[in-house]
């Protein structure tokens, strides 16, 4: 299909195939990262593969009621956001349609059907920011630390305390030659 498209000559290909082979990548993952295709056409050309919708904004508005069905941490670590829901049917956008076992996770976990739309990791990454917010792939460490509560710190009968040995190594480890591996 890449050749039939006209994104690849047949000697591409081959080539393109021999090398992402010892990349442990998939075929698209590779051809994108090696800026021979974009990421958007072989996400149109899954699409057409597979028959299946392609990720459109205008067609799958954003649900912000859907931010409960999956949770943000599952949703990152499967690759799958939550685009609409109607009755037993849960409509997915992912990255990667073909991973069965994020499929079945989310299925199990919603007791729901998924139906898969294909995106692209840049759709994936703004639907799973607006509808869970910016933070969330740090899992609310943040509000974790602003709940901490910081005891003082005791008075040191030496005159350096210990932020100042910290300091005075630090900046010797700066004015040192660099270590090379």
């Amino acid at each position: 299909m890449l050749v039939d498209g006209g994104l690849l000559t047949e000697e591409q290909l081959r080539q393109a195939i021999r090398n992402q082979k010892k990349s442990n990548l998939k075929l698209g993952q590779y051809l994108v990262r090696e800026g021979i295709v974009s990421e958007s056409q072989v996400v149109s050309l899954l699409a057409k593969q597979l028959k299946i919708d392609k990720y459109r904004p205008d067609r799958y508005p954003l649900d912000m009621e859907l931010a409960k069905v999956i949770p943000p941490d599952v949703a990152h670590k499967t690759q799958v956001v939550p685009l609409r829901k109607n009755g037993y049917l849960l409509t997915v956008a992912m990255v990667d349609p073909l991973d069965i076992n994020a499929l079945d996770t989310i299925e199990v976990m919603t007791n729901s059907e998924a139906e898969v739309v294909i995106c692209t990791e840049q759709e994936f990454n703004q639907i799973t920011s607006s509808l869970y917010g910016t933070y969330t792939g740090i899992g609310g460490a943040l509000e974790e630390m602003q709940e901490m509560e910081v005891a003082p710190e005791e008075e040191s009968d030496s005159p350096l305390g210990t932020e100042d040995i910290e300091m005075s190594s630090l900046m010797d480890m700066a004015e040192g030659a660099p270590v090379i591996r």
